[in-house]
């Protein structure tokens, strides 16, 4: 990236780090959720997502975060899994969900940084494909993951338990 972005905060995108979140970190996975979704962060709700990521760990699958310095910037959460279909037995395929950037740094070019390490990730396990799933009103998320080379290829239908 030739010209670097400034924000007010003096955040320079070339500063941008993309690495796992630690399990210790996911206190701030839980703050980026909650600004997101409007909701108070309680410590039942930390020992929640602290077991689930232990799980996601354990089976080899991760978080992804942007971070400028210890500042969670925005995430996505990293499966691996397999497929039996012709043609895509040579390797795992990934999919991506829970993609969430801070809303003060958005449309600057976190969520890319993001889902560029993403393939750069697949490349290096030598992935068949990648999935990312968004609402079709989503267009800025559908823009940027059409920027990062994804094609929009299939309709997703959701099965929810009560």
């Amino acid at each position: 990236m030739s010209a670097s972005v400034k924000l007010e905060d003096n955040f320079d995108l070339r500063k941008l780090i993309i690495r796992t979140v630690l399990l210790k970190e996911i206190y701030k996975v839980a703050e980026l959720y909650g600004e997101e979704e409007g909701i108070s962060v309680d410590s039942i709700l930390l020992v929640k997502m602290k077991e689930a990521y232990k799980g996601i760990l354990e089976k080899g699958d991760c978080i992804l975060g942007a971070f400028d310095g210890d500042n969670l910037l925005g995430c996505l959460t990293v499966h691996f899994l397999v497929d039996t279909y012709p043609g895509y037995t040579d390797g795992p395929y990934m999919h991506i969900e829970t993609i969430i950037v801070n809303r003060k740094h958005r449309n600057i070019g976190v969520g890319t940084a993001l889902m560029k390490r993403v393939v750069g990730i697949g490349r290096e396990v030598r992935a068949t494909y990648i999935v990312v799933q968004t609402g079709k009103d989503n267009i800025s998320a559908r823009k940027m993951y059409e920027k990062c080379g994804f094609n929009n290829r299939y309709v997703n239908y959701v099965y929810t338990f009560s």
